[in-house]
């Protein structure tokens, strides 16, 4: 018989429940990933209808150990190997739909009330229950995004994860970071150092957040593309480095926003107040501004290549060194606008406002320029 004590990579754990703990993480990550998904099957197999108990029972399964960048690879990566395949209720429909589908009351129940564990176990402390829930909350979010992004590719529409109210959103960051120290957003406090390791900001893209109340919200280097803001209030948000490939933020307020070193390529902007926003090496190609508010805003360094930036107010802006290689700025306000060493080679610049405008050292071959204003 083997004596577990000794064997490699394996040690026994005393505490709340004795065990078997791998010290070779890889090990430990792997059990965690299929035990998850053996008890998401559960909800698919058949039907649920305690949504609390069965929240509790996922709570005290698998919120002990909190979701890390690797398992969450590991994850995506069994769910590509097609591990749930077959395991679905109605054969009608691709697995990671049903999956989706069937595991969505429960993640909407989890948002809205989040996960209750203080009763569920007489041996886990007030203090353990609610980092078991925090962690086992985070955990159904990712494994239900997981679903939504494979599913995606079998539909031609695409199912957004809704949240209960406005300010849904925040409520459920604000129980994941438990932190006091950051921006703050409603009732809660996020602190930007802690976003990178908590697998949730890799797993936010084509989130429906339109028209909600994100004000100086912190989203440092998540992955939001295709995410939907549109309508909503962004006022300071904190998006550096973010992912935000093809999202849509038409008639969102961005005013005083922090999107440097962000991806915003083929982004939706339309009508967006961007006033004094700090956009400095941002990658903006062929990203839609019409008629957005850039005045007084940050643009230095910022790829705009085949942007469209017609009717938009750069009064103030500073664009030094930007790349504007086939910009459209017809008609815009570029008053008093900095341009310094901007790269405008192929930009159509005819109709815009440019008094005041600096321009040393730009590269403007090739501009489109008739009828300046």
């Amino acid at each position: 018989q083997t004596d577990t004590k000794s064997a490699p990579g394996v040690a026994l754990r005393f505490g709340i429940h004795r065990g078997i703990e791998f010290t070779h993480k890889s090990f430990a990550e792997f059990l965690y990933v299929r035990h998850l998904l053996r008890q998401a099957q559960m909800v698919v197999a058949t039907q649920v209808s305690d949504l609390p108990k069965w929240l509790s029972c996922w709570g005290m399964l698998s919120g002990e150990y909190a979701m890390s960048p690797d398992t969450l690879s590991l994850l995506r990566d069994e769910l590509h190997r097609g591990v749930v395949a077959k395991t679905y209720a109605d054969e009608t429909l691709p697995s990671h739909v049903a999956w989706r589908d069937k595991l969505r009351p429960m993640l909407e129940r989890a948002l809205a009330d989040g996960i209750a564990m203080q009763h569920s176990h007489s041996n886990v402390t007030p203090r353990d229950a609610a980092r078991w829930s925090v962690n086992a909350e985070e955990a159904l979010f990712v494994v239900v995004h997981a679903h939504v992004d494979l599913a995606s590719a079998a539909e031609t529409g695409k199912w957004r994860i809704s949240w209960p109210d406005t300010g849904g959103f925040t409520q459920f960051l604000g129980r994941i970071v438990d932190a006091t120290e950051g921006f703050p957003v409603g009732n809660h406090r996020l602190a930007s150092a802690e976003f990178e390791y908590r697998t949730v900001y890799a797993s936010l893209s084509r989130c429906d957040f339109s028209e909600m109340e994100l004000p100086y919200i912190s989203l440092i280097g998540a992955s939001l593309a295709e995410a939907d803001f549109s309508s909503a209030d962004l006022m300071g948000a904190r998006l550096h480095l973010a992912n935000l490939c093809d999202a849509n933020f038409d008639g969102a307020m961005l005013r005083n926003a922090h999107l440097g070193g962000a991806s915003c390529r083929r982004a939706q902007l339309n009508g967006v107040n961007l006033s004094s926003a700090n956009l400095i090496g941002a990658d903006l190609r062929e990203a839609n501004l019409r008629s957005d508010d850039l005045s007084g805003a940050n643009l230095g360094h910022v790829d705009l290549g085949g942007a469209d930036l017609s009717g938009a107010n750069l009064r103030g802006a500073d664009l030094s060194q930007a790349s504007l290689v086939d910009a459209n700025l017809k008609g815009a306000n570029l008053g008093y606008a900095v341009f310094r060493n901007a790269n405008l080679k192929g930009a159509d610049l005819r109709g815009v406002f440019p008094v005041g405008a600096d321009f040393r050292g730009a590269n403007r071959e090739g501009t489109k320029e008739g009828d300046i204003i």
